[in-house]
């Protein structure tokens, strides 16, 4: 019997900026979720990589395949292609992923819904890569864009304390993130 996928709280791509150490109206936030580098608020790249490991991705829902029902199914994600002048070319990240597979730890992924205003994400949980096609060599689009590759993905886990953190931060300001205390946030 497979179980219901588990997803965090939306949060605002800024407040989750506060979050993983990002720098936010000019102030240098903590990184309560022990995130290697900071989520972008203002676009930013759908995986994100830092000193040869990639630490986090955020999916829009309008670009990818739905995000899986249950945790034996996996996830299946199209990385957009540079751009279509330059077919036969991958993306670093992706040229990285393909490096570090399988040995790549797991993945933080969040879920950015197109059913909202503005640009607010989940965490669904953390995914390690079961396999990675390459299509930079093939023309191929999927709704609408070209793409480079297909990700596949296993689930890992749920990071409870993620899911914890981020409840309790999705309605404060950046104020009031900055002020609280996250030590005593346990799985």
């Amino acid at each position: 019997q497979s179980q219901s996928l588990q997803k965090s709280c939306l949060i605002t791509r800024t407040r989750l900026a506060c979050l993983t150490g990002g720098k936010v109206n000019k102030h240098q936030y903590g990184n309560p979720l022990n995130v290697g580098t900071p989520v972008t608020y203002c676009g930013g790249a759908a995986i994100a990589t830092k000193n040869g490991k990639v630490h986090h991705i955020c999916i829009k829902e309008e670009m990818n395949c739905p995000y899986p029902s249950t945790y034996t199914e996996q996830f299946v994600v199209y990385r957009k292609a540079p751009s279509p002048e330059k077919s036969g070319r991958q993306q670093k990240d992706v040229q990285l992923l393909i490096q570090a597979h399988p040995n790549h730890p797991p993945i933080p992924i969040f879920w950015e819904p197109t059913d909202q205003i503005g640009s607010a994400v989940m965490y669904i949980g953390h995914w390690t890569i079961a396999q990675i096609e390459d299509l930079k060599d093939r023309a191929e689009k999927y709704l609408g864009y070209y793409r480079c590759a297909k990700l596949y993905f296993d689930f890992h886990h749920f990071d409870e304390r993620w899911e914890k953190v981020i409840r309790l931060c999705h309605d404060k300001s950046h104020e009031q993130i900055k002020e609280l205390d996250f030590r005593g946030i346990e799985t």
